[in-house]
């Protein structure tokens, strides 16, 4: 039998308390958010000060609902991801300057496309609210459908291992030696660090396969009563693990890992406070900044062999990656979109859904295969080529269906993102469970992309035999 899960379970609100609750705080967040922005609104436009307020109150609402944050439920974890796109409005309304990396128009048109795209926030997150919150999920049939192994056998989950560990490092090694070494590959980030993976992404799909099971024999040194030892062992290696990656220059890869430990030691070890979370922010901030420190510079042919060692999170970088990167990114792209649909594009009217379908086929074998999603229907028509620009579940909805269909669609969206969360707790005393739950929730928490659908399967897929192959055998032992 599985064993206990470390948190317990959030009281099920009855609907009466629910409406109490929301009919008492909403309003008192709604004016504490005015008063404040009002004192530092530099921007004079009164309408987009309510939207924002209304937006900062509304992510409010999880936090005084529950009676106990779960900091990896779905709409609390969503908040964390959203954050920056608050915070990327919050320093346009502060500033008094509408600046976007996309948009070069005047202010008051930039103030108008600000002003459509607070609506689609505020209406998208409170249907996103209703759904998840009003939805009564009956817990028997809230049970995930899967059915998940019971046992497990140490001695073949170590072999594996040792295993991934040497492929992936006789991988790593050909990749780097195929194009001259690390500082090579490094300096050669401005020349294009894509093309110099191009025909050798099977490398990084082993190294990804290899941290998934790090991260899986992780939870069951969590979950069990492992030695200090092993549990030391495995923390060494996922920090090796994590370097070789940051080296490969995947950023993304680097954070995504450690998301995915944070959530299997909060289900599993020992729930994790609201400090521990600020200070795992903190180090995935400063960790990114300096990443993208030394891609800049590599692609402005700032450093050259021998140099990189004196790259640093200097105040310069710190400020160009807050403002091109970190913030830079959803509400800059959701302003895009608002510009964009219908008078450049035409509304897609649930194609770029429909498009995911062909996601799996190689665009080698389909040479006119459709763009897949709405990010990437901008990006072409901003720059061309490959690449997206994501804008979220409400731009992906507003591209589609209009207001209309963002308000019904977050609404199905909260309401799914219930019953998955419902489902998990049913399971959570199940590490395989924890597993799959922790890892599903950070590719659909910012919105589906085909990245996401591509990490996903590179993080699912090849784990489904190993797994398979470690919950076999004589000396498998209960979970």
């Amino acid at each position: 039998m599985g064993s206990a899960s470390v948190l317990p379970d959030s009281p099920r609100l009855s609907e009466r308390f629910l409406a109490l609750r929301v009919a008492t705080f909403l309003p008192l967040a709604l004016a504490a958010a005015i008063v404040a922005l009002l004192f530092v609104d530099q921007l004079g436009y009164l309408l987009i000060t309510v939207l924002l307020a209304t937006w900062f109150a509304l992510w409010s609402v999880p936090f005084w609902i529950e009676g106990r944050i779960d900091w990896f439920q779905p709409v609390t974890y969503m908040s964390l991801w959203a954050a920056r796109n608050f915070l990327r409005a919050l320093q346009w309304v502060w500033t008094g300057e509408i600046e976007s990396t996309l948009l070069y128009a005047s202010p008051g048109g930039l103030a108008s496309l600000f002003q459509r795209a607070l609506v689609i926030k505020v209406a998208g997150l409170g249907a996103l609210l209703c759904g998840y919150y009003l939805w009564r999920v009956r817990p028997e049939r809230a049970r995930m459908v899967l059915r998940f192994p019971q046992k497990i056998n140490q001695s073949r989950l170590r072999w594996v291992l040792v295993s991934l560990a040497v492929t992936a490092l006789g991988g790593y090694s050909y990749l780097l030696s195929s194009v001259g070494g690390l500082w090579a590959y490094l300096i050669g980030w401005g020349t294009g660090r894509r093309a110099m993976l191009s025909g050798k992404f099977y490398v990084l799909a082993i190294l990804i396969t290899f941290g998934s099971v790090i991260l899986f024999a992780l939870a069951r040194a969590w979950q069990g009563r492992a030695r200090l030892s092993q549990q030391l062992g495995l923390l060494t290696a996922a920090v090796l693990y994590s370097g070789i990656l940051a080296s490969l220059g995947v950023r993304s890869y680097v954070v995504l890992f450690w998301c995915i430990a944070a959530g299997l030691y909060h289900y599993l070890k020992r729930p994790i406070r609201s400090l521990h979370l600020v200070g795992l922010a903190v180090l995935v901030f400063l960790f990114s900044t300096l990443m993208y420190d030394i891609r800049a510079a590599a692609f402005r042919g700032e450093i050259s062999e021998g140099d990189l060692p004196a790259v640093s999170v200097r105040s310069e970088a710190l400020g160009r990656f807050v403002t091109e990167d970190f913030l830079a990114r959803g509400m800059d792209n959701l302003l895009v979109a608002v510009h964009v649909f219908p008078d450049y594009i035409p509304w897609q009217s649930g194609r770029s859904w429909l498009n995911l379908l062909a996601l799996p086929v190689p665009r080698g074998l389909w040479p006119d295969k459709p763009v897949m999603t709405v990010g990437g229907l901008l990006r072409d028509q901003y720059f061309g080529g490959g690449g997206s620009l994501p804008v979220g579940y409400d731009g992906t909805l507003y591209a589609n269906f209009r207001l209309p269909g963002v308000i019904l669609g977050m609404a199905l969206l909260g309401i799914l993102f219930r019953s998955f969360y419902e489902g998990f707790k049913n399971r959570r005393g199940n590490s395989y469970a924890v597993f799959l739950y922790v890892i599903i929730l950070n590719q659909v928490s910012d919105g589906l992309s085909p990245e996401a659908f591509t990490q996903l399967a590179l993080y699912v897929l090849p784990l489904v035999p190993v797994l398979c192959f470690v919950s076999r055998g004589p000396a498998a032992r209960p979970i």
